[in-house]
């Protein structure tokens, strides 16, 4: 009876939570065993094999699953299948990750791969499972790669790690690995808190805490997309105000903001009124909080209008909470914890956070303004309007807990209401760093940044947080310093993050890779293999180590679909952009290129170096060979190089085993006779030495027979001195062991070096299935010169020229005045912001707006359409490109709810001055324009002065009107008195103009007095005008008498009659020439009269006589 049983390593999939799912994972195998016993239970099994399982394992017979009760009982039958399958331990985050950051299965992957009896000995097992073919198709075209097999390149996917590389930015990813950092990288790292931020009015502050990397890093600089905003050695950048930053290595504290404050989800956009909100739970079950942070929104504002004009309006905010216990039951009584009228006067959104201390516990929180809200409404009459919706928009609470993170740098950052550093919330936060791990400096491990690619891998090696946690006698510590020491002198780094979880052999062949290097376990421990030029050979294979039957030769032949060259896609780290080299010389384009990922290497040149040496094996390395070798096989790892000598094909060289070898005589017997060929000029032998090694090839002559040759004497001995050991040894074997082999050939050596690729052990266990490459020198022959330099070229797209986005804007009335609202997305890299406006259709700007705001407003002129542009200006003073949108204003309209009759501008017919009572609507527009804007005022209890300024222009189709008016006012307890004076002008399309200047005094007790100008066009076309003064008397004097001297005219009253008075002196040349004149009395001394009528003529007195003359 024979029955096979096996030991494997399901590598599963955390979202796949059964173990018996086929499709969960990969089995990797560990041991295998064949039993002869007659029926052994399960248990007498595993006690035979002496395996322990120490992680969670089933059993399955033939397939099917056994409970672990019947593994007493059940018994195994002749040639039946028996299989363990373990996997690791741990939970998942339901993202197929595991809670180290590049794996939780790293040290169990790694022991059960390396250790001496299992099956990946070779390792080819567990490594093998990342090698896969080698033929990389990418870009259209095939190349081959047998050893470094790099990732195809030209892919778009942001899962894939070389593109998603600066696609993202800042990402919360709870429950999710934290990347490792190795070398210098620029970075946007993941939120290690939720981001918070408080509002007061128009002022913000946020904070971010940032995750850069597990274990200890040294921070260069800190920028937001492509700007600067702190370095190492120069600070903080000045043209960013408000903002700082604190740098934490692993296990010190954050002290720059409480980190542990949680967002209640449920509690967004609901709007306060007067009957209580649900009841809202601040946190967790098993968490405290001292402390809550409410937000608050107003979002058109909050104020009262009246007659155009803004006053404060007040809201009163309650809120309670009441203490919960962890399944949300009310174990305590309601209590206010917030009373707060908020007065504001502001037509735009206003947040608000307030901050409340509480006794720690879990509370549920419920709140409530106190009156209806006014937004819609009209109030007095109508008179006064107004909006004070306010909005909970946020719940928040401090939780107790440690403001570290062991193990962890972090980077905790505060911005405080700079539009310039919005950047922040739009998750662009990068930071320029250089990881710190243990270095060897000749006589011990020391801490220090470190770009090292053997550093990196032997870090990743050791270190039980995030890496496999083995010990250094488990490496041949020898190779890691060697190679870091040619790559130190090469100028080869590894710079490069890893994300998410990886196995341990692809996570150091990531690294290895970018030297040019594969990890390579031997036994239980692990070593490097680069691919260079190799010494001596470390076995030869001939007919008699080869299974019959089992070789195969496999040419890979050039045709159209073989890539011509190969193009390497790296992150340069000079622009820490995506950038690609090419193998062609300088100057040369390929024409069907292969694209690969060369992740972690930054340096231009590196990058030409690895991408020339994959062109080289693409061009020579296109023969593999596989076959298949007894158990001296498994010594073997990848990329070690053999020999292989077979007689099919022929010229593969001939095979024979050696019978007899004498020293002395440099004699050697074989089994059988050799073709020997009579026209070669030398022979040539190859001896496998007893570790597999060949011997050779020396020069050898034929002796008494074809089965004996003799060894060239200078061969003999330059031979070895060469290896180290004499024939005799390489000779040399056990009374019990297989004769030595050997491989013969005539005219030159016939051995093909060959790389070996990939290993897979026959279940029989003495069995081993080898496949390699031939390899050729050529392939080595790579240089890092001559490479064409990284291209310059402008970055249209680059985020560190400001882009204005979602630009809106609308034109409302605000009584006489038109005025522009406009906003827009904060725009990363700038600081402040350019806005203009164009009445003319771009032909002409006017400067609205300059500052650091994302809203204004801006009183307008009218005009059909108004034209907005904003451009964001850099810290740098660069501006950049305009946004540009269109906006129709609305008709002026001149409220009645101010004025006894409605106008616009098109009621403004030529009938005007003689249908409206001598311009009457010249008095009701300047009365219009008297409701202007306040530019100056000052008031107290009792007093209050202003002054007031009225501009209002309209086009229309077929008219235009402009006014311009200002007012002075001053006023104290009830009583009053205003200054104003106004000028008015109307064109239209028939020729009608209208023109009228005002100027006029009203006071509380009624219209004190005034004067008004008018011209217009009369009915038929004639120019017309008036000149009106009103007043109680209206005093000429001449220039010289001043204000204060007697005038000679005024309009005075007499009786409650209008009269004009004259001073007696009043006429020049003291007389009256008139046609006419009729009065009641006259009175004079003397008359010189031609012709007297009169009714009658009454003498009065004495004296009074008629004198008639002839």
């Amino acid at each position: 009876m024979k029955s096979a049983v096996k030991h494997s390593l399901l590598v599963f999939d955390p979202e796949h939570h059964d173990v018996r799912v086929p499709e969960a994972g990969l089995v990797l195998p560990i041991a295998e065993h064949k039993t002869r016993k007659r029926k052994p239970t399960i248990e007498q099994l595993i006690a035979e094999t002496g395996w322990q399982f120490n992680l969670p394992t089933v059993c399955k017979v033939n397939g099917q699953y056994l409970s672990r009760t019947e593994w007493a009982s059940y018994k195994v039958a002749a040639n039946d299948n028996v299989e363990f399958v373990s996997r690791p331990l741990g939970g998942s985050s339901g993202s197929g990750s595991s809670a180290k950051s590049i794996g939780a299965i790293v040290a169990m992957v790694a022991l059960t791969a390396l250790a001496p009896w299992a099956m990946g000995a070779i390792g080819l097992t567990g490594i093998a499972a990342s090698i896969g073919s080698s033929l990389l198709i990418a870009g259209g075209a095939m190349a081959i790669s047998h050893f470094l097999k790099p990732k195809a390149g030209g892919k778009t996917a942001e899962n894939e790690e070389l593109y998603s590389f600066g696609l993202g930015g800042n990402q919360a990813r709870p429950l999710q690995p934290i990347p490792v950092l190795y070398g210098r990288t620029l970075s946007f790292p993941d939120f290690a808190a939720p981001r918070y931020s408080e509002f007061d009015g128009d002022k913000m502050t946020e904070y971010g805490l940032f995750a850069l990397t597990c274990g200890d890093a040294d921070v260069e600089e800190v920028r937001i997309s492509d700007t600067r905003i702190w370095t190492k050695s120069g600070g903080y950048n000045q043209s960013f105000p408000g903002i700082t930053i604190q740098i934490r290595k692993p296990g010190e504290k954050v002290t720059l903001f409480p980190v542990n404050v949680v967002t209640a989800s449920e509690v967004t956009g609901i709007e306060l009124n007067t009957t209580d909100t649900p009841a809202f739970t601040a946190n967790a079950a098993g968490t405290l909080t001292k402390e809550l942070l409410l937000d608050f929104v107003f979002p058109s504002g909050l104020y009262q209008e009246y007659k155009g004009e803004m006053y404060p309006a007040s809201v009163r905010v309650l809120v309670h909470a009441r203490p919960v216990n962890d399944a949300g039951a009310p174990i305590g009584e309601s209590v206010r914890i917030l009373d707060k009228t908020f007065t504001y006067t502001k037509n735009s959104q206003i947040r608000i956070t307030e901050r409340v201390e509480i006794p720690p516990g879990r509370y549920e929180i419920r709140a409530r303004r106190t009156s209806e809200s006014i937004t819609g409404k009209q109030l007095n009459g109508g008179k006064v309007s107004g909006v004070d919706d306010i909005v909970w928009s946020a719940l928040r609470a401090h939780i107790d807990g440690p403001n570290s993170f062991p193990r962890v740098t972090t980077i905790a950052i505060r911005v405080k209401a700079s539009e310039a550093l919005q950047g922040l919330m739009n998750g662009q936060i990068g930071v320029i760093a250089t990881r710190i791990i243990p270095v060897w400096n000749g006589s011990g491990f020391v801490n220090q940044p470190s770009r090292s690619i053997a550093w990196a891998a032997l870090d990743m090696w050791r270190n039980a947080d995030y890496g496999a946690g083995l010990g250094l006698e488990q490496v041949d510590f020898q190779s890691f310093y060697a190679y870091d020491q040619l790559w130190t002198s090469l100028g080869h780094h590894f710079d490069y993050t890893f994300k998410e979880p990886q196995t341990l052999d692809d996570a150091l062949e990531t690294v290895l890779k970018a030297g040019r290097a594969v990890p390579a376990p031997v036994g239980d421990r692990l070593t490097i293999v680069r691919d260079e030029p190799r010494g001596i050979p470390r076995m030869i294979f001939t007919d008699y180590d080869i299974v019959r039957d089992s070789l195969s030769i496999d040419y890979t032949l050039a045709d159209d679909d073989i890539a011509d060259g190969i193009v390497g896609e790296y992150i340069d780290e000079t622009t820490f952009k995506l950038a690609e080299v090419s193998s062609a010389p300088d100057g040369v384009t390929l024409a069907k290129p292969a694209r690969v990922q060369l992740p972690g290497v930054q340096k231009r040149s590196q990058a030409a170096g690895l991408v020339r040496f994959m062109a080289g094996e693409n061009q020579y390395r296109r023969v593999t060979v596989s076959w298949t070798a007894r158990a001296e096989g498994r010594l073997l790892k990848r990329g070690d190089l053999v020999k292989l000598s077979c007689e099919e094909p022929e010229t593969w060289g001939q095979s024979a085993e050696v019978v007899a070898y004498d020293d002395a005589s440099r004699r050697i017997t074989f089994d059988h006779d050799l073709e020997w060929d009579a026209n070669a000029l030398n022979h040539y032998v190859e001896i496998r030495a007893a570790d597999g090694q060949p011997w050779g090839p020396v020069r050898v002559t034929r002796g008494t027979s074809d089965r004996i040759a003799i060894v060239n004497a200078q061969d003999f001995a330059s031979e070895a001195t060469r290896q180290g050991r004499s024939l005799a040894q390489a000779m040399a074997r056990a009374p019990k062991a297989d004769m030595p082999t050997a491989a013969f050939s005539p005219g030159e050596p016939r051995s093909f070096r060959v790389l070996i690729t990939e290993g897979t052990p026959d279940t029989d266990g003495e069995h081993i299935t080898l496949t390699g490459v031939l390899d050729d020198p050529i392939v080595y022959d790579v240089t890092e010169t001559g490479v064409t330099p990284l291209p310059i070229t402008p970055d249209v797209f680059s985020q560190a020229i400001p882009v204005i986005t979602t630009l809106s804007g609308r034109v409302y009335q605000r009584g006489l005045s038109l005025v522009l609202q406009a906003g827009w997305q904060p725009a990363k890299g700038a600081i402040r912001y350019i806005a203009d406006v164009s009445y003319d259709g771009g032909g002409t700007w006017v400067r609205a707006y300059e500052g650091d705001a994302t809203t204004f407003e801006a009183i307008v002129a009218g005009a059909q359409t108004i034209r907005l542009r904003v451009a964001g200006v850099t810290g740098s003073n660069v501006t950049g490109v305009f946004s540009i949108t269109e906006i129709d204003p609305p008709p002026l309209v001149l409220d009645d709810q101010f004025f006894i009759m409605k106008i616009r501008p098109d009621d403004l017919v030529p009938e005007l001055s003689r249908d409206l009572d001598g311009m009457g609507l010249l008095d009701q527009i300047a009365d219009l324009a008297g409701e202007g804007r306040t530019v100056a005022e000052e008031a107290d209890d009792r007093a209050r002065a202003a002054i007031k300024e009225t501009a209002l222009v309209k086009v229309t189709a077929d008219k235009a009107l402009a006014v311009f008016g200002t007012d002075v006012i001053a006023e104290y307890d009830n009583n009053g008195i205003t200054v104003g004076q106004q000028f008015t002008a109307v064109a239209d399309v028939t020729g009608q103009l209208v023109g009228a200047y005002k100027v006029q005094i009203n006071g509380t007790n009624g219209f004190f007095g005034g004067f008004q100008l008018i011209g217009a066009t009369g009915p038929e076309g004639q120019p017309i005008s008036e000149f009106k003064i009103a007043t109680d008397k209206f005093l000429i004097g001449a220039p010289g008498s001043g204000f204060g001297a007697e005038a000679v005219f005024s309009i005075g009253t007499r009786n409650g009659v209008g009269r004009m008075v004259l001073r007696g002196d009043f006429i020049a040349d003291g007389s009256i020439n008139a046609n006419q004149i009729h009065v009641v009395s006259l009175s004079a001394v003397s008359a010189n009269m031609g012709t007297l009528t009169a009714g009658v003529i009454s003498l009065t007195g004495a004296s009074g006589r008629i004198e008639i003359y002839d």
